[in-house]
C-alpha cells in the first residue's frame, strides 16, 4: 500500500475469491480497466468494486469501492468506472450508498482539512479520495482511526491487564477461547446461536456517526459463511467470549441470556500480521472490563500461537471513547484513518 508502508490488508487472490463468490448474504459485482489490449496484471489501471448486501436494510443500500492507481490517475479513468458502478446501482435500485477512503497519518487541526460532522477525526479535503467522492455527490459521515500494535518483546503487560480484568470481572462471568487449529469451524455448535446474535447487535451498537445504518441479520448459516471465509484463506482465527452465570435475570431486549461479550482476533495467513475486529460489550455488562479482558486475552492467544507476529491492526470510530481507550491500554497507537461516506437519492 502506498500510503501505509506494507500490504497487510491488501486482498490475496484466496481473499479475492472470498469477495466476489456468491452468497445468500451478499453479492459483488467487480469490474476493471485496463490499457488498450491490455491482458496482463500490469494493465490494470483501476478496479471498481459494487457489494450489495441481500438481507436485512430496507433493500436500497450498496457499498462502492473505486481505486486507480496513483500513476493512472488524473485521466478520467475512475470516474468512468463509477458510471459502470452507477449503471449497476440503478439497476438494482440502490439509492443509499457508502463509500471509504484511507489515509495515513490523520492530518493535523487546521486549514484543508475535513472534520467529520461528529467532531471527532479529520481528513484532507484535498486528497485525491475526497475530492472524488466530492464530485460524485458522496458526504462525509464518520471518521474511523486505524490503530496499530507494534508487537514488543515483552508482553508482561498483556498478562497484567488480563489478569487485572478478570478479577474485576470476578465469578459471575466465564471466559471462552476458540481457535481455529482446535476446530476450524471455530465456534461450537452450542454457542453459535449466541455468536450470530452478538454480531447482530454490533451492527446497531457502535457508533455510525451521521451514516445512515441498518441492523444486518445474522444467524448461524451467515456466523458459518464468515467463518468459513476466514479460515479457507489460511487465517489463524481466535474468538474470545463471556459467559455471564451469575443470578441476575438478563435486561429486557438483550439478544443472548448467555454470552455478553466477545471479539475475534485473527492472524493472517502471512504469519506477521493480524487483525482485531469486532467486538461488543452489550450495554448491560458494561463496566466490568470485560472488553478489556477478550481483548488482552486474544491478543495473547495470538502471539503465543504465532510468534512470528510483528504487528496487529484495529479499527475503532473516533468518537468511541471507551474502545479506544481499551485499544490504547492494549498498547495499540494511532495510525491511520478511514473515512466513511455517504450518499442519498
Amino acid at each position: 500500500m502506498q500510503q501505509k508502508g506494507h500490504a497487510d490488508d491488501a486482498d490475496t487472490l484466496d481473499r479475492l475469491l472470498v469477495h466476489v463468490s456468491e452468497s445468500q448474504f451478499h453479492r459483488c459485482i467487480r469490474f476493471i480497466a485496463v490499457t488498450p489490449g491490455g491482458r496482463a496484471a500490469d494493465d490494470v489501471l483501476g478496479t471498481c468494486a459494487v457489494w450489495i448486501e441481500t438481507q436485512g436494510g430496507e433493500g436500497n443500500e450498496a457499498t462502492v469501492w473505486t481505486l486507480v492507481r496513483p500513476d493512472a490517475r488524473g485521466r478520467g479513468i475512475g470516474s468512468a468506472l463509477f458510471a459502470h458502478a452507477e449503471v449497476v446501482l440503478e439497476r438494482e435500485g440502490r439509492t443509499v450508498v457508502d463509500a471509504g477512503s484511507r489515509e495515513y497519518p490523520e492530518p493535523a487541526a487546521g486549514p484543508g482539512v475535513l472534520t467529520a460532522p461528529t467532531g471527532a477525526g479529520r481528513i484532507s479535503a484535498g486528497s485525491p479520495e475526497a475530492r472524488f467522492l466530492t464530485k460524485h455527490g458522496f458526504r462525509l459521515g464518520q471518521v474511523t482511526r486505524e490503530s496499530l500494535l507494534s508487537v514488543p518483546e515483552d508482553v508482561t503487560y498483556l498478562h497484567d491487564l488480563r489478569d487485572g480484568a478478570r478479577a474485576e470481572a470476578g465469578d459471575d462471568y466465564v471466559l471462552h477461547v476458540w481457535d481455529s487449529a482446535a476446530d476450524p469451524r471455530v465456534v461450537p455448535d452450542e454457542f453459535r446461536a449466541d455468536i450470530a446474535a452478538l454480531f447482530q447487535a454490533q451492527s446497531t451498537e457502535i457508533p455510525s456517526g451521521e451514516i445512515d445504518s441498518f441492523e444486518e441479520p445474522w444467524d448461524e448459516a451467515r456466523l458459518a459463511e464468515y467463518l468459513d471465509d476466514l479460515v479457507d484463506d489460511g487465517s489463524r482465527v481466535f474468538f474470545i467470549a463471556v459467559e455471564y452465570v451469575g443470578d441476575a435475570p438478563p435486561p429486557k431486549g438483550q439478544p443472548t441470556e448467555r454470552l455478553v461479550a466477545f471479539t475475534e482476533v485473527v492472524g493472517n495467513a502471512n504469519a506477521i500480521s493480524g487483525w482485531q475486529g469486532d467486538m461488543l460489550v452489550l450495554p448491560g455488562h458494561r463496566g466490568h472490563r470485560l472488553g478489556l479482558l477478550v481483548l488482552s486475552e486474544g491478543l495473547l492467544r495470538l502471539l503465543a500461537a504465532v510468534p512470528t507476529m510483528r504487528r496487529v491492526l484495529t479499527w475503532n470510530a473516533q468518537e468511541n471513547a471507551p474502545a479506544l481507550a481499551i485499544s490504547m491500554a492494549c498498547g495499540f497507537a494511532p495510525y491511520g484513518v478511514e473515512a466513511d461516506w455517504q450518499r442519498k437519492r
